[in-house]
């Protein structure tokens, strides 16, 4: 099942701003970084960003039963879904797809140690933006918000409990 990488114990951050960059920019046009905080098990970063379009490389989803599909086959996605917020998009995956949503959750739950508070409502407001890109990404067991009505890029990723 494609949600176990995100469900990983032992997971080092082990990040650097430019490893956090690099792979971002395989589908986002990352800017100067506005934060970076990194702790042994957590990493979370803020860009400007250049331009607020999605790279063809990233496999996006205008709904999110395709983006639980494409999750699981190619283990990373951006989701936007018309009309909806990300934060609405996801519910909808929690009533679907319990283990993924839980792994979302721990996700940011986890990466908390790395993340101020403005920094963390910055992303709440985010994702509560329906013009937003939330970006589902297995692999680096991370979630990457791109936000697109303020110009920047989230970008957090930690150990699970």
């Amino acid at each position: 099942m494609m949600t176990m990488p995100l469900l990983c114990s032992a997971c080092s951050s082990g990040l650097s701003e430019q490893d956090v960059r690099d792979r971002l920019g395989r589908w986002l046009s990352p800017g100067k970084a506005m934060v970076f905080s990194q702790t042994d098990s957590c990493t979370a970063a803020a860009f400007h960003v250049r331009n607020t379009a999605v790279k063809s490389s990233l496999v996006m989803a205008n709904d999110p039963a395709i983006a639980l599909f494409q999750l699981k086959r190619v283990g990373i996605v951006g989701l936007s879904v018309p009309g909806m917020t990300p934060a609405q998009a996801t519910e909808i995956i929690a009533t679907s797809d319990f283990p993924t949503a839980v792994a979302v959750i721990r996700v940011g739950q986890s990466a908390q140690p790395c993340m101020e508070p403005d920094f963390q409502q910055a992303i709440y407001n985010a994702v509560h933006d329906p013009k937003t890109v939330l970006i589902l990404d297995a692999e680096s067991v991370s979630l990457i918000v791109l936000d697109r009505t303020q110009k920047r890029i989230f970008f957090i990723t930690g150990a699970s409990h």
